[in-house]
């Protein structure tokens, strides 16, 4: 006798980072992810798994109204993502199109999965509907001079953030340190990070349309867009002091705050930019390591 199909299933959890929204859903084992380069999926590096919103999920914690939604083009995905902290947890076909398959977990969302394991299977979404123009970096540019350096545009997908960088080729530059980190944030947020020098970027936007999360010890104010939530950069939090950050971890030894004090000092020095966000670049040429942040920095992120 085959197994009950139900009973292969797994209670999986996810969360957006600061925990304002928590779910629940009913999933065989998950192996396999589904990647698209279209124009929001690069931006957002979603690694999506369908589900059915009626039978194998819930709601824990917040609701799906209460999250911040966005949609283009044919408009028949609304992507979800948290108004604080930005983590685009979901998205939702609320259409019969797709019958049994209304919502589209983001994997990196989900807990304790290693997405650096998963099977990929590749969807190509750029052929749905108008062709996607990228918006127009129209704000200051850098005016430091990069030796062997380019000028590079970038923005949000609908363009009220854009963003400026001089840095060298970075599809060329095996040495640029770029990473792709998986502490709790940067796997939700899937960034590639570079880390160019404060004065080689330029972020420009109006502050309303500015979203800028901030945890743990405060060092950093991740700066992503209110309309679409697409994490632009990395900047430290100007508002708050070496001591400031050090004395906002519990419990912590000389020692950890004496690394809080060298990362905070780092920090005011450089800006880091998703690359996700530039114009142009080919994703799959990058030279990225891999970096376990999610032990790097006390204390460790609990999921809610």
């Amino acid at each position: 006798m085959e197994p009950d199909k139900d009973s292969l299933l797994r209670t999986y959890r996810g969360n957006c980072h600061c925990g304002a929204f928590v779910y629940e859903a009913e999933l065989p084992e998950i192996t396999t992810v589904t990647e698209c380069p279209c124009s929001i999926c690069r931006k957002k590096g979603y690694l999506f798994v369908s589900t059915n919103s009626k039978a194998h999920f819930k709601v824990v914690k917040g609701s799906l109204e209460g999250l911040s939604e966005y949609r283009f083009g044919t408009k028949a995905l609304h992507h979800k993502f948290c108004a604080n902290c930005g983590t685009a947890v979901l998205a939702t076909v609320p259409s019969v199109e797709a019958p049994g398959k209304d919502i589209y977990l983001n994997a990196h969302a989900i807990q304790d999965i290693d997405t650096w394991t998963l099977k990929r299977t590749p969807v190509d979404g750029t052929k749905i509907g108008s062709p996607y123009e990228e918006p127009k970096h129209t704000g200051p540019l850098p005016t430091v001079e990069v030796e062997g350096g380019q000028l590079y545009t970038g923005s949000c997908h609908c363009g009220k953030l854009t963003i400026a960088l001089k840095i060298k080729p970075l599809e060329d530059d095996k040495d640029s340190g770029m990473i792709e980190c998986n502490c709790s944030i940067c796997e939700r947020n899937a960034c590639l990070w570079v880390y160019p020098k404060v004065e080689q970027v330029v972020l420009s936007g109006r502050e309303e349309d500015i979203g800028r999360y901030r945890f743990n010890h405060e060092v950093l104010a991740k700066p992503f867009c209110r309309t679409c939530g697409v994490t632009m950069s990395n900047p430290a939090n100007e508002a708050i002091t070496a001591d400031e950050a050090a004395t906002k971890l519990p419990g912590a030894d000389a020692a950890q705050q004496a690394k809080v004090r060298q990362y905070v000092a780092r920090h005011k020095t450089i800006h880091p930019v998703n690359v996700r966000t530039l114009h142009g670049v080919d994703l799959d040429r990058l030279h990225v390591k891999r970096l376990d942040g999610a032990r790097l920095i006390p204390p460790p992120y609990v999921n809610p």
